[in-house]
């Protein structure tokens, strides 16, 4: 899977936090630990349920009517419309078709999907003419 610098940042952060923990305790954290764990040697996987019930959660403190499901979407659109190859953004959120993504996206931007636009220099998108 293809991280941007920023992305990856986080996740090393992540990591770097953990084993800060760990250390005091005598555990070792395995190269292929699970980022997300509820365990702190990253161990075991953390539950999908449990993400979405967190964010739910953090949904519902900030009063913003969402669903995980529906920040999978806006992910889409976000990528797509930045100029992000589609087969990219189908794989960044495991779909198994990129029309499944562009569909997602496709929902939030109308015809903006199809519409050239410049993205670091360089024209994207298709010409319907």
């Amino acid at each position: 899977m293809a991280l941007d610098p920023e992305t990856a940042a986080v996740l090393t952060e992540r990591r770097d936090h953990c084993r800060a923990c760990s250390d005091p305790l005598d555990l070792i954290i395995d190269k292929d630990a699970f980022v997300f764990s509820p365990q702190l040697d990253g161990s075991r996987f953390l539950a999908p349920s449990s993400l979405t019930q967190r964010y739910d959660r953090l949904a519902k403190r900030l009063e913003v009517e969402t669903t995980f499901h529906e920040l999978r979407h806006y992910s889409a659109t976000e990528l797509i419309a930045a100029g992000v190859d589609i087969c990219t953004v189908a794989g960044r959120l495991v779909r198994r078709r990129s029309g499944e993504a562009l569909g997602a996206a496709g929902v939030a931007l109308g015809e903006a999907v199809d519409e050239p636009r410049v993205v670091d220099g360089t024209v994207v998108g298709q010409d319907r003419s």
